[in-house]
């Protein structure tokens, strides 16, 4: 089902959101912009209309998804649609446990709302994770992430390598953007290491953890793949042209048909 449509905005004309969907990316700053101006003047019809059409795109980025959805539920409490507006805060909050508001006075219905909500059970989205380590063309170690359903909440992928010798864990960042893959190039282990340790967490635009493998005192440890080394080859030098018998044959011969000529001409 339409996230939009489950929080109750009403599909008009021939508009449907597999139409929506299938449109190019938005400009999301400037609708958002654009429906909280319209929020501001009390044009509640303009700004559903607005941030409905930008809720129904597929590759809107997590903290834009988001702020549309705080955006929403204002403007549905303005509406007095408390029912509605309930429901997409908890769809909010279960993105982002610790969304951090964008409108900061809207007024002390909307500030009743959200404490409500809070303090209600809300199941925060559990995003799976999964990786592969391989390498790249350059014989780097090299790390596939793939963000299974909630994959739109998460904003960024982080991932740790503990080090024994240091103060702290390498820290790698990945931003996810649409459905472009993730990949981080490693630092190369010692070649004392056979595995590599590791552990990963899909983080939500506050820094909610959405979903995660292994930990810091529990990291996951993988085998490193193998460099490719090619084979040598092995050459054999060509002998001397002196050494070889069919040098000296040749020249026997030849010697051979020289002395004979010249017999028969002395004769």
């Amino acid at each position: 089902m339409c996230l939009v449509c489950a929080c109750g905005w009403s599909l008009t004309g021939a508009r449907t959101c597999a139409q929506a969907l299938g449109e190019g990316p938005p400009d999301a700053g400037t609708a958002l912009a654009e429906a909280k101006t319209a929020l501001e003047r009390a044009q509640f019809g303009t700004a559903e209309r607005l941030l409905g059409d930008l809720l129904l795109h597929a590759s809107l980025a997590a903290r834009e998804r988001n702020d549309a959805l705080e955006l929403f539920a204002i403007v549905q409490i303005a509406e007095r649609k408390e029912a509605r507006a309930r429901e997409t805060l908890q769809v909010l909050l279960a993105r982002d446990p610790d969304h951090h508001r964008r409108v900061l006075d809207p007024g002390p219905a909307v500030d009743a709302a959200f404490a409500r909500v809070k303090q209600s059970p809300t199941t925060t989205l559990q995003v799976p994770l999964q990786f592969a380590l391989s390498r790249d063309a350059s014989a780097r170690p090299l790390l596939s992430i793939e963000l299974g359903e909630g994959r739109d909440a998460v904003e960024s992928v982080h991932v740790f390598l503990p080090q024994p010798d240091a103060d702290g864990p390498s820290h790698l960042v990945s931003l996810v953007s649409g459905d472009r893959p993730l990949r981080l190039v490693l630092p190369e282990p010692p070649r004392v290491h056979s595995q590599l340790g590791l552990y990963l967490e899909a983080r939500a635009p506050s820094g909610a953890v959405l979903g995660r493998v292994g930990g810091a005192t529990a990291p996951v440890y993988v085998p490193l793949p193998r460099v490719d080394v090619p084979a040598p080859t092995c050459t054999v030098p060509a002998k001397p042209l002196r050494r070889e018998w069919w040098v000296w044959t040749t020249v026997g011969l030849v010697v051979s048909g020289v002395v004979v000529a010249s017999a028969v001409t002395a004769n």
